[in-house]
């Protein structure tokens, strides 16, 4: 299995030893959902890593509870064509980051096919973003519950994750140490020939592996 970024015990944003492969790494835009953990969780990560990064919101609708990855696209298309982006000379990395939403499957399937043409990538998890928190604490075979599978549920899966281990109301600071582990065990349920696994899995890894290789 192929190892993450080394670190140190030095202060966060140094502990990374960043060999990137990218030489012109420029600057990433990352568009989520919500307001909660997933802007909260990915600005502090890039404020830490003092990456040059720009994350933008996409609001949901009042009573909109679900995933909603073409609203997630948009915002993201709409500031990545902005001059100030548009014409500058460095690479511009685009991400979007959706949660599984059962509802909206055959329109993530559309927007990935968008994602493909322009070149953006999606950090998508199933049932939610509070999957690759929990990775950060244990691996999927050492859960303290009868049926993993009741997990799949997205407010299980964070009722469960606050409840054993972590509150993301809390901010994110105390799970950025233990990036590597979660990274590895990420990849180790992955299924890369699947575009949108409906079992467990959490994308999120491939962009903060993309974040940790940038100089």
């Amino acid at each position: 299995m192929a190892q993450s970024p080394t670190y140190s015990k030095k202060g966060f944003g140094q502990q990374f030893r960043r060999k990137s492969e990218i030489k012109e790494p420029g600057v990433y835009l990352i568009a989520c959902e919500g307001t909660r953990d997933e802007p909260r969780y990915i600005q502090e990560f890039v404020k830490e890593m003092r990456v040059r990064a720009k994350v933008f919101i996409a609001e949901r609708e009042a009573g909109d509870y679900g995933s909603n990855p073409r609203q997630v696209y948009d915002i993201l298309k709409v500031n990545m064509e902005k001059p100030t982006f548009s014409t500058r000379k460095e690479s511009v990395h685009g991400w979007i980051m959706v949660d599984r939403d059962n509802d909206r499957m055959e329109e993530l399937k559309e927007v990935k096919e968008q994602c493909d043409d322009t070149g953006v990538s999606i950090a998508y998890s199933s049932p939610c973003i509070e999957l690759w928190f929990l990775l950060h604490y244990t691996d999927l075979s050492s859960l303290n519950i009868d049926d993993p599978e009741k997990l799949l549920i997205s407010k299980r899966m964070k009722a469960y994750l606050k409840d054993n281990h972590f509150d993301p109301a809390k901010g994110f600071l105390e799970i950025l140490p233990l990036t590597n582990e979660a990274i590895d065990r990420a990849r180790e349920i992955d299924d890369p020939d699947v575009d949108f696994p409906e079992d467990f899995c959490t994308r999120v890894y491939k962009l903060v592996q993309e974040l940790l290789e940038f100089d």
